[in-house]
C-alpha cells in the first residue's frame, strides 16, 4: 500500500485521548510539545484504509478542524475523546464519499457515531494489540 493511504487513531491508556496520523508508526513529538511522546502508552483504535492519499488527508484535515473548533468551545479537550472522535469520523466519512475500510482495534467502538456512510465498510477482523495489552 502507497504511503499515506491509511489513517491511523490511536488511544491512550489512561487518558483515552486520541492521536491522529497517516504515518505508522506513531509520530514523534514535536520539539515544542514539552513531554516526549511515550508509544507505549498508545493502542491502535481504528485503520482507516483509503484507496489513494487525498481521501485520507481530507479526513485527518476534517478531523483536525473539528479537534480545533471544540477545543476552543471546552477550552480543554474532554478527558475521555474518545466517543468524539469516533462520531466526527463517521462525520469526515459522509463528507468525503470516497470508499474506506475500518479496521478496528474494538468493534464495540464504532457504536459511538449514530450512522456510518454507506462508502465505509467494516472489517470483521480486529487489529491486533501488541505487547500482551488487551482492551478493557
Amino acid at each position: 500500500m502507497k504511503p499515506l493511504q491509511t489513517l491511523h487513531l490511536y488511544r491512550h491508556l489512561q487518558t483515552q485521548q486520541i492521536i491522529v496520523s497517516l504515518r505508522l508508526p506513531l509520530p514523534s513529538p514535536r520539539p515544542s510539545a514539552g513531554t516526549p511522546l511515550r508509544k507505549d502508552h498508545w493502542l491502535p483504535l481504528v485503520h482507516a484504509r483509503f484507496s489513494s492519499p487525498d481521501p485520507a488527508r481530507a479526513v485527518y484535515d476534517i478531523l483536525a478542524l473539528y479537534r480545533a473548533r471544540r477545543s476552543k468551545s471546552l477550552k480543554t479537550l474532554p478527558h475521555c475523546s474518545i466517543p468524539h472522535t469516533v462520531a466526527d469520523l463517521a462525520d469526515a466519512l459522509h463528507i468525503v464519499t470516497a470508499p474506506v475500510d475500518l479496521l478496528w482495534a474494538s468493534p464495540d467502538d464504532k457504536l459511538y457515531a449514530r450512522s456510518w456512510p454507506k462508502n465505509a465498510r467494516h472489517l470483521p477482523r480486529t487489529l491486533a494489540l501488541t505487547r500482551g495489552f488487551r482492551l478493557v
